[in-house]
């Protein structure tokens, strides 16, 4: 019954390992960057629609003035720091979305905020 439970064990963890090193891919097979798929996964979320029905039309390195990504909501306060990220212009069906992206946190500016300064472009 112990080597049972064991072998259990050990199986469990292989598919956990296994799950957590799986990556979203493209259909053509290639992995999507992190920032790219929670871009994605965020316009998806807002119109509802699956994340294979979304696409990157331009992504772009920048560093935000602020924590709030140059998309500050009305009436909050933000940390004044410069917040290293990505400003990733998604597209679903004939609508472009603007998603700025900082590490695993991924917004939709939706209020035309300020444009953040571009170190690297990396346009499709």
């Amino acid at each position: 019954m112990k080597n049972m439970k064991t072998l259990s064990l050990l199986a469990l963890t292989a598919l956990f390992a296994v799950a957590c090193s799986t990556q979203s891919q493209n259909p053509n097979g290639a992995a999507i960057p992190p920032e790219e798929l929670a871009a994605r996964t965020a316009v998806a979320n807002k119109v509802g629609a699956p994340v294979d029905e979304t696409g990157v039309a331009e992504k772009y390195t920048v560093e935000f003035s602020d924590s709030s990504l140059d998309c500050p909501e009305p009436d909050m306060m933000y940390a004044q720091v410069i917040t290293p990220g990505y400003q990733i212009f998604v597209t679903w069906q004939e609508r472009t979305f603007d998603v700025r992206v900082a590490g695993e946190f991924a917004q939709v500016c939706e209020r035309g905020g300020t444009e953040p300064r571009r170190i690297e472009n990396r346009s499709r």
